[in-house]
């Protein structure tokens, strides 16, 4: 091949990876922002007592964000209040708290709201 092909097929694949690298950010960018909105939807239904909006907002949330804690307590909270079947709101419940646990083994609140369940 001659060497100006050879500059058009470099110039192609670097164009190429520059635009894979674009498209990388910005899906990372467009996560990170829907998990913001996810928190901020959650918390928002959460405020209202809109707690099956809740618990829907915060249970995508979590998928991403598994190990905070303030929403997983929030997460508890809403099942516990959501209307419906107990036993799924109780062992909803109970996996959040053994959750927060996992993370924090130090809190007794949490322990006792488990036992309580």
């Amino acid at each position: 091949m001659s060497r100006k092909v050879w500059i058009v097929l470099g110039v192609a694949a670097g164009a190429l990876f520059v635009l894979m690298l674009a498209a990388g950010g910005g899906f990372l960018l467009y996560r990170q922002h829907q998990t913001s909105q996810w928190l901020a939807e959650g918390n928002a239904a959460f405020e209202e007592g809109d707690w099956d909006m809740a618990l829907r907002r915060y249970s995508f949330y979590l998928g991403r964000e598994r190990d905070d804690i303030e929403v997983l307590e929030r997460y508890a909270h809403a099942s516990l209040r959501q209307q419906g079947s107990r036993r799924n709101q109780l062992s909803q419940a109970a996996t959040a708290y053994r959750q927060i646990l996992h993370h924090d083994p130090s809190r007794e609140d949490i322990e006792h709201a488990l036992f309580d369940l």
